[in-house]
């Protein structure tokens, strides 16, 4: 069993009240509880396209002494996957598990704060399925819904006795069913391999000649599912004794004259998601005119689909982040999970036109002070040009950035004055790489629009510099400066020198602009 703990913060630990421990196992009397920030997460390493069970559990247990049951948001990525309010379900608590494939090498699980009450988790369970094969869906990942044994029987069949461990509750109708049992070992090897446990039991219905029925219900009644019902003949049949029945899944038949193999397990599912009438689901076992004997199942998984319809982040962007981060020492309560979806959760310095992230220029300059430009020129500019920093010290003003010595950079400039100082009054500078003049800025020919420099620079060096050097009485400015690696390093090559950016069309009807808008990079 894998339980996974919690990131090194910001978070705090708590212990469920005495008397609840007696109700649960060990592992759940300890809980972390997330005071700070809207969302906290835990990242996980996955092997790409493995499916894996993931579980997580919530118990209150009155940790906090206030008996005020928490309520919040359980996040997988960027998706939703459902409100946790533990005061529906008291003191037993409640979890949440899955059957998903990562479609990167790690996997986000992340509790949103929604109220005044904080997030609480117990236990996180990550398990990779034993046959990557099984449990396939056309579309979205498996919800689980519920996953029961046929038998009168009181426990839960978990690990050892199921690899994945996989819950496994009985359930028995004791009006209507009755049990059969056998000592014999059931052939649970192939395909899903529920337990040896659970397919050594099964029901039938109590009257020969009656149909065996199960019946759920789900909400919404569009609910899509997924049914895999376990069967193994565990009687010894007498040669004058059939075992043939139907397998009608809400009216419709799944399997006609079927007859359950002899000591070896058979999983009957459907390759494509089905819905119930109203959402009242049933299914029914149907004797045939041919059968001695009544139906028999021993176990029924049932899984709902679950869609995630937001794509997370490119996980070579979002690496270059995390770089990005330990190189700068750069961190913020709010950059936990995916940095640029869901939109709500969109990182705290981050431009959600173009998709970019954007932090503060603190450390990489040590002068200077901070503007805005007016109110009215904002609704022109993505959020990161709203605010400019200006020099009103000194001749030269430097940022200096830590780079890749030989690695090729895209190096962009933007300034907008903004008439942030309310005198109408464009300034004029020069702009320097390292000892080099690359341009005179002059913002009274650009206008409102303010321009930007670019060019494609391979640096010689561990660390860049980017200058700003008053001319005349104006103070130097810029609002944004973006350091960008090339993806291949062996493009834009010259005999000498540098590229600056002279043009750069697509041609098409189209009028936006394209940048990198389906990734994060931080500037």
């Amino acid at each position: 069993m894998h339980v996974i703990s919690g990131p090194a913060k910001p978070v705090a630990t708590g212990k469920v009240q005495k008397e609840i421990e007696s109700v649960f196992p060990k592992p759940v009397w300890n809980l972390r509880y997330f005071p700070d920030g809207i969302r906290n997460c835990y990242t996980l390493d996955v092997t790409q396209g493995t499916k894996y069970l993931i579980r997580a559990l919530f118990v209150y247990g009155n940790y906090d002494g206030l008996n005020e049951y928490p309520s919040f948001d359980l996040y997988l990525g960027p998706n939703i996957l459902e409100t946790i309010d533990l005061s529906l379900w008291g003191t037993g608590g409640l979890f949440e598990e899955i059957i998903h494939k990562p479609i990167s090498k790690t996997l986000q699980v992340c509790l949103v704060k929604t109220g005044i009450s904080y997030p609480i988790i117990n236990t996180l369970e990550l398990r990779p399925l034993q046959n990557n094969s099984t449990y396939n869906t056309q579309s979205g990942s498996l919800r689980h819904f519920r996953r029961n044994y046929f038998s009168t029987a009181s426990r839960t069949v978990r690990y050892p006795n199921n690899v994945s461990d996989r819950a496994w509750i009985p359930n028995f109708n004791e009006k209507n069913w009755t049990q059969v049992n056998t000592n014999l070992t059931v052939n649970t090897s192939k395909g899903y391999n529920p337990p040896q446990v659970v397919m050594a039991s099964a029901s039938t219905p109590i009257s020969a000649f009656a149909a065996w029925n199960f019946t759920w219900l789900l909400f919404p009644s569009n609910t899509q599912f997924y049914i895999y019902m376990h069967f193994s003949e565990i009687q010894s049949l007498q040669a004058n004794e059939t075992r043939e029945f139907s397998v009608l899944v809400n009216g419709d038949p799944m399997h006609e004259r079927y007859s359950p193999k002899p000591l070896s397990t058979e999983t009957l599912s459907y390759f494509t998601p089905q819905q119930c009438d109203k959402g009242t689901c049933i299914v029914e076992l149907l004797r045939t005119s041919k059968s001695t004997l009544p139906p028999l199942i021993n176990a029924i998984e049932i899984y709902t689909v679950i869609d995630f319809p937001l794509l997370e982040t490119n996980q070579d962007d979002v690496l270059a982040i995390k770089s990005i981060q330990n190189t700068y020492g750069l961190s913020r309560i709010s950059w936990q999970g995916d940095p640029c979806v869901p939109i709500e959760f969109l990182w705290d310095g981050s431009d959600v036109q173009t998709g970019l992230t954007f932090s503060t220029d603190n450390g990489f300059v040590e002068t200077g002070k901070t503007g805005k430009v007016q109110k009215e020129i904002e609704s022109v500019f993505p959020k990161p040009v709203w605010n400019l920093r200006y020099f009103p010290d000194g001749i030269r003003n430097c940022y200096t950035l830590d780079v890749t010595q030989g690695t090729k950079y895209l190096i962009r400039a933007l300034f907008v004055y903004g008439n942030y100082d309310g005198l109408n009054e464009y300034p004029s500078f020069d702009l320097y790489l390292g000892p080099n003049i690359l341009e005179t800025i002059d913002l009274s020919l650009w206008g409102t629009g303010g321009m930007f420099e670019e060019i494609i620079h391979k640096p010689i060096s561990k660390t860049l510099q980017v200058c700003l050097v008053k001319t005349g009485i104006s103070y130097p400015m810029i609002n944004t400066l973006e350091l960008r690696p090339l993806q291949n390093n062996s493009t834009y090559n010259t005999q000498s020198g540098s590229l600056r950016h002279f043009r750069r069309n697509y041609f098409s009807t189209a009028s936006r602009t394209v940048r990198y808008q389906s990734s994060c990079m931080l500037l």
